[in-house]
């Protein structure tokens, strides 16, 4: 997954750079205003503006060895981070959203509930509608801890439940634990067994999670 939205997005970075030949050399403010017209997600636009030429060389060099090299450090790199930023906020929230019962509708119709969500046809949302409808939850979030693993090290966050956690509260608990555990991409699983509440554990240690009690009583009370 990882690997296909890195050769789109490259591919989408390169055709902007090739219409701004002279991008690496204007002022902070010039690469806003042309950003402001490119169509990539947010934390790459604010990575280009803010990186030099030489450094956005060897990030796309590490970009083409990183399908080769499954061990490649991947920690400090700014292109990596703007990358995890992505993962972890804004795909995150698009997640969230998707029902459990989205997987078990016909291609059109999730293609339609997509659009709905994402709200647009550029190349790089199209490769994420299609990574949406090709892999679960489950898989797409193993992918990313691993990426945020590789670059920051970030611990892995599991969340057990008996049900399937309603989007909203996914999406706060998760903003809640990117406060204590930035970077990291909590996965949400389903355990029918557990009996009285949530489960959850930090790389394999169970933790105490009273607070997201007060986030439910929250949620429950801004939404009835």
């Amino acid at each position: 997954m990882i690997h296909t939205f890195l050769s789109v997005l490259s591919r989408e970075i390169l055709l902007f750079l090739k219409k701004h030949p002279d991008f690496f050399s204007k002022k902070e403010k010039a690469r806003e205003e042309l950003m402001e017209h490119a169509h990539l997600p947010a934390p790459f636009k604010k990575y280009l503006t803010d990186v030099s030429e030489k450094d956005f060389l060897k990030d796309l060099e590490l970009i083409f060895k990183l399908r080769n090299d499954a061990a490649m450090s991947l920690k400090s790199q700014p292109f990596f981070m703007a990358l995890l930023e992505f993962f972890t906020t804004l795909l995150a929230s698009k997640l969230d959203k998707i029902p459990v019962t989205f997987y078990l509708d016909s291609a059109d119709k999730q293609k339609e509930f997509l659009d709905e969500i994402l709200g647009s046809d550029t190349p790089v949302a199209e490769v994420i509608k299609q990574t949406l409808m090709t892999y679960t939850p489950q898989d797409l979030s193993q992918q990313i801890y691993e990426l945020s693993r590789r670059a920051v090290n970030a611990p892995l966050v599991l969340i057990q439940s008996p049900r399937e956690i309603e989007s909203e509260l996914k999406s706060q608990i998760r903003h809640e634990f990117l406060k204590e555990y930035p970077n990291s991409f909590p996965i949400f699983q389903t355990n029918r067994s557990l009996i009285g509440g949530m489960r959850v554990f930090v790389d394999g240690e169970v933790v105490d999670h009273s607070w997201i009690y007060r986030v439910i009583r929250f949620t429950t009370l801004t939404t009835s």
